[in-house]
């Protein structure tokens, strides 16, 4: 009974900090939500009757239960992919469901090897929550490169409407705001179980000191020398319309329509963005599609920016196209960058072979026969209205992508983006915390122009100044501030996980330390 207690703990935790970010307003909800789960925790080690071996492995399945909650719920929107273009509904849904319960378990199952490598150290109870801190920031940190990369649900993005609290990542980035969320819920549940009083002056510290740092940052003026006047368009097209070749014709016109009324609206725009791929079709420049964007920019007179594919060397490339408004067919549509981070399955098939051996009729289908090419330019775009630093879609949940291209100069950033197939479901809107994230990370105002919602204009301490809602059509314009002060995490990156990763060695070390033993387990 003792055990299934616990394990509901754990339950309930993971499904509280999932709810932090699938419910806008339940965000605040993060900085608790893990106190049942470290209370169960906590007890295991405060027994100190069990084997260290049999401490582990509870530990382990302890929060095995509280990461797959987590992941699972965390990560239900999954669904909103299904159907599958290209696959019928019945094999559709395997591979969804699949592809969401392998995911969650991997996730789960690291956590799980964190805490039964944590459980070990024979520490206090203050520095087991420093130490669970830092190792939940490299566990993060694995995230973004293993299974191909998957940085989602990082604790810190939940926090995005909160400017306050955020703006510390200015200077660490947003695996230090997850670190503040796990410390403050780790001492809140030692206060519980201990009943001492300085562990949740620990908690309100931290708290207070990173919020008021905060708001010292937001009262503080930002410099503006230069500035741009810049236009998004949102379109609302469903994902399948875009292989829908009766239907590219009409897509390009509700694009250059909108583009139109921003112009007429804002004549002396600098440049007007649109959307990832806004049409399926691959783009050579003076022929076909590129003289009609050609004309298009012409018509306008401003620079567009648009995304969609280019082929080089036999080798497509999903990228953002610089359109000038030249008469000049043959020079003046080009890619200006290829994006760097591809959606597994989506955009390219990891282990092709393997699969193709293992399910040839699944590879078959239209989706999954992708091969798109990874970009390696990663600097900064210049162009006539600025420099500009860029992403596409799922580059922009990787925190570290744009501090080259910031290093060299970026003075605004865009981030080009297709929504269309996640529905309304709750992707959404992780997708664009995100975004707001690496504004306060590089201090940069940003454009992100999305089919299918939700484009917005952010500024560079993370305030959402305009914003589309999911299926919407429309456009946005701003004029946009050309910044180059630099953050102190442009500088540094995420140099947090070496931190943490030394600190979690040290802490080992000292665990086993017999000198200061004494110290260290001292509550």
């Amino acid at each position: 009974m003792l055990k299934l207690k616990k394990y509901f703990l754990a339950m309930l935790s993971g499904l509280m900090l999932a709810a932090a970010f699938n419910f806008q307003f339940l965000s605040w909800l993060a900085w608790f939500a893990m106190i049942p789960f470290f209370v169960a925790y906590f007890s295991l080690q405060k027994a100190g009757s069990m084997g260290r071996n049999i401490l582990k492995w509870q530990s382990f399945r302890l929060s095995f239960i509280f990461g797959l909650a987590f992941f699972l719920f965390g990560l239900s929107w999954f669904y909103s992919l299904y159907p599958v273009h290209g696959i019928s509904n019945s094999v559709g849904f395997i591979i969804v469901s699949l592809a969401w319960l392998i995911l969650s378990c991997l996730f789960a199952a690291m956590l799980g090897i964190l805490a039964s490598f944590t459980a070990g150290f024979k520490l206090n109870i203050g520095w087991r929550i420093v130490v669970f801190a830092c190792g939940w920031v490299i566990l993060e940190y694995l995230q973004g490169i293993a299974f191909t990369g998957f940085p989602w649900l990082r604790l810190g993005i939940s926090q995005y409407q909160y400017l306050p609290v955020i703006q510390s990542a200015s200077l660490f980035g947003a695996m230090w705001i997850s670190a503040l969320i796990v410390m403050v819920n780790g001492f809140l549940a030692a206060a519980f179980l201990y009943k001492k009083t300085k562990y949740l002056l620990g908690a309100i510290m931290l708290f207070i000191v990173n919020f008021g740092y905060g708001i010292m940052v937001l009262n503080d003026d930002t410099k503006i020398e230069e500035t741009l006047m810049a236009a998004i368009v949102q379109g609302n097209v469903d994902y399948n319309e875009r292989y829908d070749k009766a239907k590219q014709e009409l897509i390009l016109k509700n694009y250059s329509e909108d583009s139109a009324l921003a112009v007429n609206k804002e004549p002396n725009l600098d440049l007007i963005l649109w959307p990832e791929t806004v049409l399926s079709s691959i783009v050579n420049t003076g022929e076909g599609l590129g003289r009609k964007y050609a004309a298009l920019a012409i018509k306008l007179d401003t620079l567009l920016y648009i995304g969609g594919f280019s082929e080089t060397d036999d080798q497509i490339y999903n990228v953002l196209l610089e359109v000038k408004p030249e008469q000049d067919y043959t020079s003046n549509v080009h890619p200006v960058y290829a994006k760097q981070n591809l959606v597994p399955f989506g955009e390219y098939v990891p282990m092709r072979q393997f699969f193709e051996t293992i399910a040839p009729n699944i590879m078959a289908a239209k989706i999954l026969n992708c091969n798109l090419g990874k970009g390696n330019k990663n600097g900064v775009v210049h162009t006539d209205a600025g420099d500009m630093g860029v992403m596409i879609c799922f580059d922009s949940v990787f925190s570290a992508g744009l501090k080259k291209q910031v290093q060299e100069g970026a003075e605004f950033l865009v981030v080009s983006t297709n929504e269309s197939w996640f529905g309304t479901s709750p992707a959404l809107m992780q997708h664009n915390a995100h975004a707001v994230f690496r504004s306060v990370e590089y201090g940069r105002y940003l454009l992100r122009s999305t089919n299918g919602g939700i484009s917005c204009i952010i500024d560079n301490k993370g305030h959402i100044l305009q914003q589309l809602k999911a299926g919407e059509s429309g456009y946005l314009i701003s004029e946009i501030p050309l910044l180059s002060k630099n953050t102190l995490y442009s500088h540094i990156g995420e140099s947090i996980v070496i931190i943490a990763l030394s600190f979690l060695i040290f802490a080992f070390l000292l665990s086993r330390s017999h000198k200061y033993r004494h110290i260290i387990l001292k509550q």
